[in-house]
């Protein structure tokens, strides 16, 4: 946890800081690269399945529910929240509520990818560098890349 000998980041700044005040399931083996930030509040619950790995620099917050299946690789500089951090009111009513964030079984996330609360990522799919999540995704085994993600391609496969 939290070490790398990659000359790309710093050791002597990149640190992993984490922070658990919530439930927190591993169900196999969890790597989590240098740099790394893991913040789940009192309320949350965060399952990662077997065979995460969460390269350098990557951002995971939780207040909510975050599942991450088998087998999910995700590159350098990603963000992972299923809050927004404050409340947006309107008429004495919450209007941004936190969300769920569901993440299938064999799901490679490009470097710099966001993503955000009620988002849900189907098994096999490949998320293009610098890509913003926002939404359901509906096509498993595909292609998905842009701000906001699109559907690229279909029918892929990805190996490990």
């Amino acid at each position: 946890m939290g070490f790398s000998d990659n000359a790309i980041l710093d050791p002597r700044r990149d640190r992993t800081v984490i922070s658990i005040e919530g439930k927190m399931v591993v169900k196999g083996k969890l790597f989590l690269g240098q740099g790394c930030r893991i913040s789940f509040n009192k309320d949350s619950q965060v399952c990662f399945g077997k065979n995460c790995l969460f390269n350098g620099n990557t951002t995971i917050i939780s207040n909510k529910k975050i599942e991450f299946g088998d087998n999910v690789l995700f590159s350098w500089d990603c963000s992972i929240m299923d809050t927004d951090f404050h409340q947006i009111m309107y008429e004495d009513k919450r209007i941004n509520q936190d969300k769920d964030i569901i993440l299938g079984n064999n799901i490679w996330v490009g470097t710099g990818c966001t993503i955000l609360k009620g988002s849900i990522i189907p098994d096999g799919c490949v998320i293009g560098a610098r890509s913003l999540v926002n939404k359901n995704l509906l096509e498993k085994d595909s292609i998905y890349a842009g701000n906001p993600v699109h559907l690229i391609r279909k029918d892929i496969i990805w190996k490990m």
